[in-house]
């Protein structure tokens, strides 16, 4: 299904691609068709999160396999853990995983160790439709006989994501095959061509995108354990690369992948919208969610934690520290006692229907809890002192408690903490940086087991940077185009390579690149708009200068020419429109207005006289309905032109769609025989109508995209039609999941609240 609001909802053998893999890597192959497919739409592809409005949920089923025997297979927290690291990486592109059902675990010493030449007979056996299936195995190897890590499918191939289940675990992989699921291409990709550093074929070469920087093949042999790309390898031109060892539809080391490209989340953005949208989880069941979650008894370690009973299921827990890994049990009743606690600890947890007929209930609203102090003595240290401190080392010391070791954290102050442990009362920390304000702590760790509390923090700065240690660049003022800037810096001694950070202005997190010389053209920027860069020194004896001051650009104002012919969105053609009919085309903003034109019914040529139209239309969204009153099971026929002071685009292609309200807008289940919102989306109300074939008690139950349950409804006993009203008043806007329960079944529906 399709859901539209800001963001921002295969039964074949792969291939053989064009693009040579690197064995333990990513097995998804690209053919020629699909790229030429993708490279044809990759302007809208690309532009897409500036277009879009809304969020997109996508449903998952996990499989684990293990032995025959039941060994081996990860674990359900770790895919808890998994599904965590995927919806951090995709939030920005808008889209949201949920699992529609609980893990499947399989014992198949057939599948265990999973060879590509088995997928037919996988997929005959395990798969759900409309739902993306993804299978943990201990190990994967090509149809060629290379191991994998995990392999997916470019639309519109089947919903399937392969994995090795070790490599589900590292933070990256899942992810960057989900990438290739949703059309992004490696950004090594070479099918279109090998990418110029210069960006001169950034859209038709490489991964098509122009803000991922040219890539030659990243691995670990040229991606260092600090994630610099150590490589000397030329582009076509003669120029050195300068690849991005971060992005995660690369080959770099796995534990450097952490980010994807304004561009790649907006290609996931359209393909999640408009080549993956038939996605939902009607083909599963879902059952109830716990209710009145609460903890009965909380000790130093344990917790005892109940909710409301849903008769004849069973229960998934899952806890954890709050960001740490989570751990599920199963409780066959509706209770579970948590023990081997941390004491004086805070944990968060949430509880899962797994229901009698199959399926599960969406996770409850997460409750958070504290175990009791500890009650075993340990003595906290005293006497906190730095001994000797210079520019990038500091001598620790404290008192001594005899017999126990210690824990020591310190940071640059404000960041993220590190820590060692020692038994002896002194550390040496290392490898800090000059001229930097650093805190530390420290804590007991007692022989008997206790813990004490941490010190108060000790502040300390390091030495002056020695003179010429690894000077600041100075920067010169920038050229400016429409599109990019050139930018340049003075000359450093011992310099190995510079860092230089840009960002559009008002926004939180920079963009980054490595130079190796003292200019860069930085592509892809927006007209009209303002730009901060700074740039700093990577030295060759390991030292690192400061940012250069900040320096400012507002790139040429926006230039328009004749207007480009506008294509349509939605909705797609020979597609059944229900009630309110919004027709939507592409966004342009060198376009002062449109001309539209609609047939009368069954009119696909536009007779004179007969076509209903708007000449001076200003936005790109026209809900026709409030313009027109639409036949009853017809066809319509539309298009529409573009107008700036340059001149007229053109007519667009005719695009039509069919309309009738009467027919039936969910699939049959059970004594359900119809499901409709309207208007859909809303800001007031909705309206909810009903119709059973025989009389059956009927519930309606509304859940946020957290899965949380914010409305609820006893209808009773119903038969035949009936209209009920859901006041939105106190909806915040977003999507949302209406469902529809009977004893015999239930069907589920999304709708949009708008601002």
């Amino acid at each position: 299904m399709r859901v539209f609001i800001f963001i921002i909802g295969f039964l074949l053998v792969l291939g053989v691609g064009a693009q040579a893999q690197v064995q333990g890597d990513c097995g998804t192959e690209l053919d020629t068709a699909t790229f030429a497919r993708i490279s044809s739409t990759i302007a809208i592809r690309k532009s897409w999160i500036g277009q879009s409005r809304g969020q997109v949920v996508v449903p998952v089923q996990h499989y684990v396999f293990r032995s025959s025997g039941g060994n081996g297979g990860i674990t359900s927290a770790d895919i808890q853990d998994a599904m965590d690291d995927l919806n951090r990486n995709y939030q920005f592109a808008g889209v949201q995983f949920y699992e529609c059902s609980s893990v499947r675990f399989v014992n198949s010493s057939t599948y265990y160790n999973y060879s590509q030449t088995q997928q037919t007979q996988l997929l005959a056996t395990y798969y759900v439709n409309n739902v993306v299936n993804v299978y943990h195995f201990n190990s994967v190897t090509s149809s060629g006989g290379s191991g994998l890590c995990g392999y997916s499918d470019f639309p519109p191939g089947p919903d399937i994501v392969i994995m090795a289940g070790s490599c589900t675990l590292n933070g990256s992989t899942l992810s960057h095959e989900f990438g290739h699921y949703f059309s992004v291409l490696h950004t090594h990709s070479t099918i279109g061509g090998k990418e110029y550093v210069d960006g001169t074929n950034c859209s038709s070469a490489g991964d098509l995108l122009c803000d991922t920087p040219a890539d030659p093949v990243l691995g670990n042999s040229n991606v260092n354990s600090s994630c610099f790309y150590t490589g000397t390898q030329l582009d076509p031109k003669g120029d050195l690369y300068t690849p991005d060892t971060r992005n995660i539809m690369s080959y770099s080391r796995r534990s450097c992948r952490s980010l994807f490209s304004l561009e790649q989340y907006s290609m996931i953005s359209y393909s999640a919208i408009n080549d993956r949208d038939y996605l939902g989880c009607s083909t599963i069941n879902i059952c109830n969610t716990p209710t009145n979650q609460n903890e009965i008894f909380i000790d130093e370690d344990e917790a005892d934690l109940s909710w409301t009973a849903i008769g004849g299921n069973t229960y998934e827990v899952k806890y954890r520290e709050p960001g740490g890994g989570w751990v599920v049990e199963l409780a066959t009743n509706a209770g579970l006692s948590l023990t081997n606690l941390n004491c004086n600890t805070q944990y968060e947890w949430q509880v899962r229907t797994i229901c009698v007929t199959g399926g599960a209930s969406y996770w409850s609203t997460p409750r958070f809890f504290n175990t009791l102090t500890c009650v075993i003595p340990c003595n906290t240290p005293i006497n906190t002192q730095e001994d000797a401190i210079g520019a990038d080392y500091a001598d620790l010391d404290w008192g001594t408690i005899t017999g126990n070791d210690y824990e020591v954290r310190y940071r640059e102050q404000g960041g993220v903490w590190s820590a060692d442990t020692t038994s002896v009362s002194q550390l040496t920390i290392s490898g800090l940086l000059c001229g930097s304000v650093y805190e530390w702590q420290v804590r007991t760790l007692c022989a008997n087991g206790g813990i004490s509390n941490w010190t108060a923090n000790r502040v300390f700065d390091t030495d002056t940077c020695p003179p010429n240690n690894c000077n600041t660049p100075l920067s010169f003022p920038t050229n400016v185009f429409v599109d990019r800037a050139d930018v340049s810096w003075t000359y450093v001694n011992g310099v190995d390579f510079y860092e230089l950070q840009y960002r559009k202005l008002g926004l939180s997190s920079w963009s980054s690149t490595y130079i190796y010389s003292e200019m860069a053209t930085i592509n892809g920027l927006d007209c009209g708009a303002t730009y901060e860069w700074q740039v700093k020194t990577h030295c060759t004896n390991g030292g690192l200068s400061a940012w250069s001051a900040t320096q400012y650009f507002a790139t040429d104002t926006c230039q328009c020419g004749n207007p480009n012919v506008p294509f349509g969105i939605s909705p797609a053609n020979g597609s059944t429109q229900l009630n309110q009919v919004q027709l939507e085309w592409n966004f342009d903003d060198c376009v002062d207005y449109y001309a539209f034109e609609l047939s009368y019914p069954n009119d696909p040529n536009f007779l004179s006289g007969t076509s209903y139209s708007i000449p001076n239309y200003n936005t790109n969204t026209l809900l026709i309905t409030n313009q027109i009153t639409l036949t009853d099971n017809s066809t319509y026929y539309w298009r529409v032109g573009a107008y700036n002071s340059q001149g007229y685009s053109g007519p667009s292609l005719t695009y039509w769609f069919k309309y009738n309200p009467e027919i039936q807008s969910v699939t049959e289940t059970g004594n359900i025989a119809y499901v409709g919102l309207y208007p859909n989306p809303s800001k007031e109300q909705v309206n909810v109508s009903i119709e059973l074939f025989s009389v059956e008690a009927v519930s309606i139950y509304v859940y946020n995209l957290l899965g949380q349950q914010v409305y609820a409804k006893q209808l009773g006993d119903l038969v035949g039609k009936t209209n009920i009203e859901i006041d939105l008043q106190n909806f915040s806007a977003g999507t949302y999941l209406l469902r529809l329960a009977t004893p015999s079944g239930s069907l589920a529906r999304k709708f949009e609240v708008l601002d």
